[in-house]
């Protein structure tokens, strides 16, 4: 097969995950839950995010993640978010946070 057509194959019907990357710390703020499946937390910008960040209703660990976010905003915490790719809005997808 040529490399090409390979490479082309390979882009379009793999179903690869992009890696996880972890943000610099920093203190979150404006944590919101907005409507019935969306939670947003504002922390500073990295990789392909702005500084908008998402965290699905979806996540195992949902409700760890917003307390821990809650806790550090509200005591003025930095917190470090592992985050796995974009969405269309280029805001990372929030998979895990560590409390500094």
């Amino acid at each position: 097969m040529n490399k090409r057509y390979f490479s082309a194959f390979f882009a379009v019907f793999c179903p690869c995950v992009m890696a996880a990357t972890t943000t610099p710390a920093h203190i979150p703020s404006n944590l919101h839950v907005y409507g019935e499946t969306s939670t947003y937390v504002d922390l500073v910008a990295h990789d392909c995010s702005g500084r908008r960040y998402y965290i699905k209703n979806s996540h195992l660990k949902y409700d760890a993640i917003v307390t821990i976010l809650l806790a550090a905003q509200m005591a003025k915490k930095e917190v470090q978010l592992r985050i796995s790719g974009c969405n269309s809005q280029n805001q990372g997808e929030v998979v895990g946070v560590y409390l500094k």
